[in-house]
């Protein structure tokens, strides 16, 4: 499991390093409407993949980690042609209503469907614990999208056409991986319930949709109460604090899913608690000192990374943003895998559409009194309001909790981490500086406070992972 979970953290580290210089060229490039359209169109082309195409991918990854034995690639990728037309009718009705330009709707479209085919080929990888594969196609993708990125940028910097050259990177790296795993056969004496599929895939789909509505519904709201101008570095906090918190939450949830589901399925309720208990503490001692060291150099990052029409709104605005992420990436990468294994997908609609509809409310709510401020303020409410629910759903169908003491022993070593930070970043005076000096400070003290007070079994599973590293990597 270390060794998978290492992987899998650089299947998802890379791309977000990659995703971060894409991040800080067209911050200086772009102008601030630009970035706008970009930033919007792909949290749009976010919205419609999960409803569109999510009912294909979760449904693959649920029930295929139930079983051995040859992926059913024949299956599943007839369900993704089939919702393919629907969702280019659905785009191309959009622009014959004047909703959004024919550019940017090409763009949504080809992110929405590009990615959902990538995530579905990956999703395969995921269910067979393949996670060298995985890691692979991750960053050959993530590679070919910053190259497209960055010669769109210096040469045509338009946000409509950097949306279509995303788009183009995952259609090609999606077919490239579809046929490698399809030279093994795509036969498969399995078959699936349509119905239940639909059923079940049907509601992850709706999950999806209001989960992304949230995003999309924010930035919509700031660009139309505030403008594009304001609304571009806003969406800028928001980019960056996804990047981070998302990253550690799939990478996470990419181990952690596919055991408990499959650990539920083979003995039962119990062995299912026990690896969602180790996901959940992991999950803690990974994203809580990421999310308090960011909120320590939010200045001196912003101010690095972004261009000069950014530097003030995003910064004031990061701290909130990463605790609204954290939160958000605790419900949806760890806590709603109780609603999977049960198959209890409703209540993960209930759970996400109160979080939503409370983003809502308290947007148009705070950013009269609060101005863009406001918008990040309700986004950590929601958070925090989906997160309660969604703990009072999951603990009603599924034995959730977390350990105490490794908790409390993650605390202390964020504690430790957060005062050696703090004094770094404030007894430098250049901004550079404080990042080179305070960052890996932070983060060799919280590594040495974690083997010593022994957090999620920290020098067992060090000592184990190097070993497999040794022998793996010894010379012959």
């Amino acid at each position: 499991m270390a060794l998978h979970a290492l992987i899998y953290g650089v299947a998802f580290l890379v791309p977000a390093v990659l995703g971060f210089g894409t991040f800080v060229t067209l911050t200086h490039l772009l102008d601030s409407a630009q970035y706008a359209i970009y930033s919007t169109g792909n949290s749009f082309a976010f919205f419609a993949g999960s409803f569109f195409f999510s009912w294909v991918r979760f449904s693959a990854g649920r029930y295929e980690a139930e079983r051995g034995g040859p992926i059913a690639i024949r299956f599943w990728m007839s369900c993704y042609l089939f919702t393919l037309p629907v969702a280019a009718a659905a785009l191309s009705l959009t622009v014959f209503l004047k909703l959004i330009t024919p550019g940017v709707a090409l763009g949504v479209f080809l992110v929405a469907s590009g990615q959902a085919l990538f995530d579905l080929a990956q999703e395969f990888y995921r269910a067979r614990h393949r996670s060298r594969p995985f890691a692979a196609f991750n960053v050959v993708r993530s590679t070919i999208s910053i190259v497209l990125a960055l010669a769109i940028a210096f040469t045509f910097p338009s946000g409509a056409v950097l949306l279509s050259s995303l788009g183009f990177s995952f259609f090609l790296c999606a077919l490239i991986n579809v046929w490698k795993q399809a030279r093994n056969g795509i036969e498969t004496d399995h078959e699936y319930s349509v119905r239940e599929i639909l059923v079940y895939g049907g509601a992850l789909a709706v999950s999806g949709l209001v989960f992304s509505a949230g995003s999309v519904l924010s930035r919509l709201i700031v660009a139309s109460m505030l403008g594009v101008a304001t609304a571009g570095p806003y969406n800028a906090a928001a980019d960056l604090a996804s990047q981070i918190g998302g990253m550690i939450g799939i990478s996470i949830y990419s181990i952690a899913g596919p055991t408990v589901i499959k650990n539920f399925a083979s003995s039962g309720i119990d062995r299912a608690r026990a690896e969602f208990r180790k996901a959940g503490e992991m999950f803690l001692a990974v994203a809580l000192p990421a999310t308090v060291g960011v909120v320590l150099v939010a200045d001196p990052l912003v101010a690095v990374v972004t261009g000069p029409h950014f530097h003030d709104v995003t910064a004031r605005l990061l701290p909130l943003m990463i605790v609204s992420v954290a939160i958000s990436a605790w419900n949806q990468y760890h806590l709603h895998i109780a609603f999977q294994v049960v198959s209890k997908p409703g209540l993960q609609v209930l759970a996400g559409l109160l979080q939503v509809v409370s983003l809502v409310a308290f947007t148009y709510l705070l950013i009269g009194p609060f101005g863009v401020e406001g918008a990040a303020y309700a986004f950590v409410i929601a958070s925090v309001i989906g997160s309660v629910v969604t703990l009072a759903l999951a603990r009603s169908i599924f034995p959730v909790s977390l350990p105490m003491a490794g908790s409390a022993k993650i605390v202390a070593c964020t504690i430790g981490m957060a005062l050696v930070v703090y004094v770094c970043t404030h007894s430098i005076s250049e901004n550079i500086l404080k990042l080179a000096v305070g960052m890996p400070a932070g983060i060799a003290v919280y590594g040495l406070l974690a083997l010593l007070f022994d957090v999620w079994d920290a020098r067992r599973r060090s000592h184990t992972l190097f070993n497999l590293l040794k022998v793996r990597f010894a010379v012959r």
